[in-house]
């Protein structure tokens, strides 16, 4: 809910039976610059390059999806076996870099 609410250019599918999932930060990635991104923190794929951009702006450090093969481009792998204080904290973060991107 909270990634729908505000996030809205996130993709997000509700997974089943793991404590992992993947969200879709393709949208927020063209919106910053792929090749920007890329050029800026000296990387190989526009979700590696987001991924440092995401660690400097929000202090959120997420995997990247291009890390799990064909079909994770654009994505962040997310863990969210926490506590909802903790991931709310992390969405809190995330929300307010992309908003003042």
């Amino acid at each position: 809910d909270y990634v729908k609410a505000n996030l809205p250019d996130v993709g997000y599918t509700r997974n089943e039976g793991t404590y992992m999932t993947f969200l879709d930060f393709s949208k927020v990635i063209d919106a910053l610059g792929a090749e920007e991104l890329q050029a800026m923190y000296d990387s190989s794929a526009p979700d590696r390059a987001f991924r440092e951009w995401l660690v400097y702006n929000s202090g959120v450090y997420l995997n990247p999806g291009s890390a799990y093969g064909a079909g994770g481009e654009g994505h962040v792998r997310l863990n969210v076996a926490s506590s909802r204080i903790i991931l709310n904290e992390a969405f809190d973060a995330i929300t307010a870099a992309i908003r003042n991107a």
